[in-house]
């Protein structure tokens, strides 16, 4: 059955990715269910980090040398899914209006 279920997960994979979080994002829920991947200390990480890009402040006081090194690394983990996030959005976005001018050209 989880054979099954990942030879069709693949099959609706998107072609053009080749970013194994993406990958296994889009595959996640054919395995399990997504609440059992999130949690509240990430769903924080997550919360602190849009408030920090959106206000423009930093996320600890100090100098960048007071920042924790494991902020640093979740700030870049994160940045790259939103990033890739936010490009999947653009790619189907265009995809889009790609097929609407051709569907308006054809009239």
């Amino acid at each position: 059955m989880i054979g099954d279920l990942y030879v069709e997960a693949k099959d609706l994979q998107h072609e053009e990715s080749s970013d194994p979080i993406l990958d296994v994002f889009f595959q996640l829920s054919y395995f399990c269910c997504p609440n059992i991947i999130l949690n509240e200390k990430i769903q924080k990480d997550i919360q602190r980090y849009v408030y920090c890009e959106d206000t423009k402040t930093q996320p600890y006081p100090g100098s960048y040398g007071d920042v924790p090194a494991k902020w640093m690394s979740i700030h870049f983990i994160l940045r790259n899914a939103i990033n890739l996030s936010n490009n999947e959005y653009r790619k189907k976005y265009q995809k889009k209006m790609e097929t609407k001018m051709k569907n308006k050209n054809k009239i």
